[in-house]
């Protein structure tokens, strides 16, 4: 047929078969649930020979009959697939399964599918479940493709497939599949298995023509090896990702971030101090580390600390630049005040400080976040637990001292930074180390 020549090969070479039959959830015919009741009859009259001249079979018995070995009788869900690529030349379906008869029931192969195969042999599977049959007439089926359900329709003594190969034509003579000694060369399975088990369930493959090997995944040189010699360190298609500063391994060495160059500026939010709750009116000083697990030194002028997020209407003093320069591996304390005015809304507030040089914001270390969480709550004059109010430090000792502070951007009162710029010197002043 025509539409047949446009999903299979041109070639006549005969196809080769799988095991009809799939499993359901649990239960899978390949992996023992299923049992050959009847091979094809070799034997003369009532001499019954199978085709290993064993007597699995019956008088005038033309196909393979398989059954799920605990479905005795009633139909199931164990899926009729198709052995070999072919189309639908014929479906019957809308029989009755019987359970239980007293014996072989009915009349014929009852629900069934025929595949013509590109080989012009044909496959008929029969006595399948009612209203279980999922293809139609013209039909482009390829192996393995579920056709029905094993059922106990037409002539038949309890729930299997009737598999059965035809040659000169849909109900033309039947021809055992298998290979022995009381049946004539070749068999028709790809893996017809031994007397007694099931044949294999893996479905034949055009013969390899080789071919330049490329990376796709495929055997294109038919050595047995896919994309051999053309995969990366990583095991992928193309070339090596380069390493980046993202606390991956992306050139897949084994090492993480480990080019030269990759991460000059990281760092790692190591300790911090602060008071959980501030009296509106009053000021903290607070301060918090950081480490420097990059590869580039921080001088002392070129980094300075910034806020991330909306503090509301909290004022928070900021030093200009670190106390001191910061070498790869070491660490910085660095000082800072918080102020909530007179006015400021009573509740909680959170915010983070960051390192920064310039505008850029130093990157997250592999090791943990290089920003500093502060989640604190403003609270009434005179609440319990609230942070005592520093004591004020004389307007000489300031000014000699040279406040340094500066504000964090957003709205703030313009008494706040002198009250700022008093409490961090003072913390300073009297801060162990």
């Amino acid at each position: 047929m025509i539409a047949l020549a446009l999903l299979l090969v041109s070639s006549a070479s005969a196809q080769e078969y799988r095991l009809p039959l799939g499993g359901v959830e649990g239960f899978d015919c390949a992996g023992g649930e299923c049992v050959v009741t009847a091979y094809v009859d070799h034997g003369a009259g009532a001499a019954e020979t199978d085709w290993d001249c064993g007597a699995n079979t019956y008088d005038g018995h033309g196909g393979t009959d398989i059954a799920p070995i605990w479905a005795y009788g009633c139909p199931t869900d164990f899926p009729v697939v198709a052995a070999a690529d072919g189309e639908v030349v014929e479906v019957v379906d809308g029989e009755a399964d019987h359970c239980e008869c007293g014996g072989v029931c009915g009349a014929g192969g009852g629900n069934h599918v025929i595949l013509e195969h590109e080989d012009g042999k044909h496959t008929v599977y029969m006595h399948m479940r009612e209203g279980s049959t999922a293809v139609s007439l013209g039909d482009l089926v390829t192996c393995g493709q579920i056709l029905g359900r094993v059922g106990n329709t037409g002539r038949s003594s309890g729930a299997h497939l009737h598999f059965q190969v035809n040659l000169g034509g849909p109900w033309g003579a039947s021809s055992d599949p298998f290979d022995g000694p009381c049946s004539g060369p070749p068999t028709y399975w790809v893996d017809q298995g031994a007397w007694g088990g099931l044949p294999g369930d893996g479905c034949d493959l055009p013969p390899c023509v080789p071919a330049a090997e490329v990376c796709d995944g495929v055997d294109n040189d038919c050595n047995g090896l896919a994309d051999e010699g053309l995969l990366n360190a990583c095991g992928a298609c193309g070339p090596t990702p380069p390493e980046t500063c993202n606390c991956v391994d992306d050139d897949c060495d084994g090492a993480i971030d480990e080019d030269e160059g990759r991460c000059g500026d990281v760092a790692r939010a190591m300790d911090l101090s602060y008071p959980a709750r501030l009296e509106a009116g009053d000021s903290a000083r607070s301060w918090a580390t950081f480490a420097n697990q990059g590869e580039d030194p921080w001088p002392a002028a070129d980094l300075h600390l910034v806020v991330e997020g909306d503090p509301g209407d909290l004022e928070i003093g900021l030093p200009e630049g670190l106390p001191h320069d910061v070498a790869p591996t070491e660490s910085v304390r660095v000082d800072f005040a918080i102020w909530a005015p007179e006015g400021a809304a009573l509740g909680p507030r959170s915010f983070l400080l960051r390192l920064a040089r310039g505008e850029a914001p130093l990157a997250d270390a592999c090791t943990g976040p290089a920003a500093a969480a502060v989640a604190l709550e403003v609270v009434a004059a005179g609440a319990p637990g609230a942070e005592e109010e520093p004591e004020p430090e004389p307007a000489s000792a300031r000014a000699s001292a040279g406040c340094g502070c500066r504000a964090a951007e957003g709205p703030r009162a313009s008494i706040g930074l002198p009250l700022l710029c008093a409490a961090l010197l003072v913390f300073r002043r009297f801060a162990p180390g």
